[in-house]
C-alpha cells in the first residue's frame, strides 16, 4: 500500500504509513475534514475514498494525533534506512572512501548522493546503492553551498584569532592556547547555527533542482519562524550521526545515512513531494 500525505487546516502533513492513518480513524482521532493524497499523485480526496485506508470502524472527529515532531523524525528516519541498512552502509562506504581519496573534493555531491537515496525511500521506491553517485549532477550547487556556508564561520575564526593575537601581544605562539580556548565554544555554537538555517538547502537542491544561493533563501524562510524548534532537533541529529564516530567509525556508515533520513523525514513535512 503507498503512503499518504495528509492536509488538515490547509497544510500538508507527512506521509504517512496506511496502517497508521486506519489505526487514527479506527480510534476516533481524525477529523472529518482531513483529505489524503497518496505518495505520487495529485488528488485529494477524504478518507472514504480511498480503498487502502477503509476501516469498519466510524471516522469520529477527536483530538488529532499524528506523527510529527522530534520523535516522529527519528522514527520515520529509522523507518527508511533500516529495511536497507545494507544498501546504505554500502553507499556510504563509498560516500567515505572516494571523498578520503579526492581529500575531500567528492564529499559535497556524494553527501547529496545519500540525501537522494534517502528521499527517494522516505517517498516509498526502492533503492540501490550505486545511486549515490547520482548527487555529482549537483557537484556545483553542493560546492557552492559549502562554500557559503563556509563564510560567516571563516570570518569568526579570523575575529577569534584576531582577539587571541591582541591577548598575546602578537606572538602567535604563545597566543594559540588561548586562540583554542576562545574558539572552541563560540565556533560549535556558531557551526550548529549555520547547520539549522541549511537544515533543508541540499534535499531542496536534490529534490527541486535549486541553485545553492535559492536553496539556502529558501531553507532559512521555512526554519526561521521555528528555529529553535528546527535547532533542537539539528543538534540531536547531529548527536545520532556522530554516535558511529564512538565505534572507530564503522557505525557512521550507519548513522550518516540515518541521520539524512530523519532530515529527510522533517524535509518532506515542510516540502511534500510535488
Amino acid at each position: 500500500m503507498p503512503d499518504y500525505y495528509l492536509l488538515r487546516d490547509n497544510k500538508t502533513l507527512g506521509p504517512y504509513r496506511a496502517e497508521d492513518i486506519q489505526a487514527w480513524a479506527a480510534a476516533g482521532q481524525l477529523p472529518a475534514t482531513d483529505l489524503f493524497c497518496p505518495v505520487g499523485e495529485e488528488k485529494w480526496a477524504p478518507l472514504s475514498e480511498w480503498p487502502d485506508l477503509a476501516t469498519t470502524v466510524p471516522v469520529a472527529v477527536g483530538t488529532p494525533v499524528v506523527r510529527t515532531g522530534l520523535s516522529a523524525w527519528i522514527t520515520r528516519g529509522w523507518e527508511t534506512v533500516s529495511p536497507d541498512a545494507g544498501v546504505f552502509v554500502v553507499a556510504s562506504l563509498i560516500v567515505m572512501g572516494l571523498s578520503l581519496i579526492t581529500l575531500g573534493i567528492c564529499a559535497p555531491p556524494l553527501s547529496a548522493g545519500l540525501y537522494i537515496m534517502a528521499l527517494r525511500k522516505h517517498d516509498g521506491h526502492a533503492v540501490q546503492s550505486g545511486e549515490v553517485m547520482e548527487g555529482f549532477k549537483y557537484f556545483g550547487a553542493t560546492w557552492g553551498l559549502g562554500l557559503l556556508a563556509c563564510v560567516p564561520i571563516m570570518i569568526l575564526v579570523g575575529l577569534m584569532v584576531g582577539l587571541g593575537l591582541l591577548a598575546g601581544n602578537g606572538d602567535f605562539g604563545k597566543a594559540m592556547p588561548t586562540i583554542q580556548l576562545i574558539m572552541q565554544l563560540p565556533l560549535t555554537v556558531f557551526s550548529y547555527f549555520i547547520g539549522t538555517a541549511l537544515l533543508f538547502a541540499i534535499p531542496l537542491i536534490v529534490d527541486r533542482g535549486y541553485g545553492s544561493i535559492q536553496a539556502l533563501k529558501e531553507s532559512w524562510a521555512v526554519v526561521k519562524p521555528q528555529f529553535w524548534t528546527f535547532l533542537g532537533a539539528y543538534i540531536i541529529i547531529q548527536m545520532i550521526s556522530g554516535a558511529g564516530a564512538m565505534l572507530c567509525f564503522v557505525g557512521a556508515l550507519f548513522t550518516m545515512p540515518l541521520a539524512m533520513a530523519c532530515i529527510i523525514a522533517v524535509y518532506r513535512e515542510q516540502f511534500p513531494a510535488k
